[in-house]
């Protein structure tokens, strides 16, 4: 296992179990499920539960739901956390519904790539619909503590207000007749499935709005714009945006994602969604523009340049707005993220190098 990652888990678990705002012991011997656990969030989530087995004996039993266990990247340094691993390889969809003593879901499995969802969009809206009905069931049956439902800023759609911070009441238009728009519209009636569960059925489920999330663990073919731009630093190559890069960033470290999950789980909040994001950059870097220059003159002292290849059939790919989400929500359950973008990139490509890219 990384290096970066090692440490990572190490300085997220001694955080959580030295924090006076919730008590972290109550996951001791609990029974938590995954899905999507093979998946970026997923995989450094089930790492974090493992690392706080084999080293501060939570004694933690966990059900990984992944399409393909080969893509499965866990801490495997010791037999001990064998012993807690049970792993579902099929579609969150097709899970069977039965009581196995869950005690918490954290609900991430969904297709992640933009050309997927232009591609295929029938089975991107399939799989996101049908997997939170899936994944509700199953809370409802094994009377879950609690359901975190991992959505997406994307539920925001479009606005031509570009100076409000928007809050998590603050929906806005969704095209119905683009192909792109398959996984915001699905991820938008999941959190509505949610709510309505939560009202009829007391399932006790939150829907975290994530934005772009960046760090050590992530998959070195990942194809986003932060690996893009690491990648480009790391081969000397020029970056290209296909885009104006007028977007706003919007992002978090993995390392502030993982403490900043556990501040949700243990809230009042129930069938409610939340913005989960770092906003102590605006004014700052915080466009992909600035980033993309940021990362060619500091990171990479100048030996790359941007540069621009804007066209409309690659656009559509891309999501073009120039949203920016409130955070107060999040911040008022007393954590706030500390790590900012531009140490996130330089830890990210020292993270890739280590990786062999």
């Amino acid at each position: 296992m990384n290096k970066l990652v090692i440490n990572l888990l190490d300085s997220v678990s001694r955080n959580l179990i030295n924090g006076d705002k919730f008590n972290i012991s109550e996951l001791k011997e609990s029974t938590v499920m995954i899905t999507g656990a093979s998946g970026f969030i997923g995989s450094m989530l089930a790492n974090l539960f493992l690392y706080l087995n084999e080293k501060f004996k939570y004694n933690i039993k966990l059900i990984l739901n992944v399409r393909d266990k080969s893509k499965l990247s866990l801490i495997k340094d010791n037999d001990r956390c064998s012993n807690f691993i049970q792993i579902i390889e099929k579609p969150v969809e097709d899970l069977e519904l039965k009581d196995l003593n869950i005690d918490y879901i954290f609900h991430l499995a969904a297709p992640t790539q933009s050309k997927y969802f232009v591609d295929y969009p029938v089975e991107t809206a399939d799989s996101i619909v049908f997997g939170i009905k899936k994944v509700l069931e199953l809370s409802r049956v094994n009377n879950v503590k609690k359901l975190l439902n991992f959505s997406t800023m994307e539920v925001y759609g479009d606005t031509d207000d570009y100076t409000t911070p928007q809050k998590e009441e603050s929906l806005c238009h969704l095209d119905l007749y683009k192909e792109r728009s398959s996984y915001p519209v699905s991820k938008r009636m999941a959190e509505h499935y949610c709510y309505l569960y939560s009202k009829e059925f007391d399932v006790n489920v939150v829907s975290l709005r994530l934005v772009q999330v960046i760090g050590p663990g992530v998959n070195v073919d990942d194809n986003r714009v932060f690996n893009q731009f690491a990648k480009s630093v790391i081969y000397n190559s020029d970056i290209e945006l296909n885009t104006d890069g007028s977007q706003k960033l919007a992002f978090i470290h993995i390392a502030d994602l993982l403490e900043g999950i556990f501040y949700v789980l243990f809230s009042n909040l129930n069938g409610e969604a939340i913005n989960i994001i770092n906003s102590s950059n605006f004014g700052g870097v915080d466009t992909i523009r600035k980033l993309a220059e940021y990362s060619a003159s500091v990171i990479a002292k100048n030996k790359i340049k941007v540069c621009f290849n804007i066209d409309s059939k690659i656009n559509k790919k891309y999501i073009t707005s120039k949203r920016i989400l409130n955070s107060d929500k999040f911040y008022r359950l007393g954590f706030i993220p500390k790590i900012t973008i531009e140490q996130s990139m330089k830890e990210l490509v020292s993270y890739l190098v280590e990786e062999g890219v």
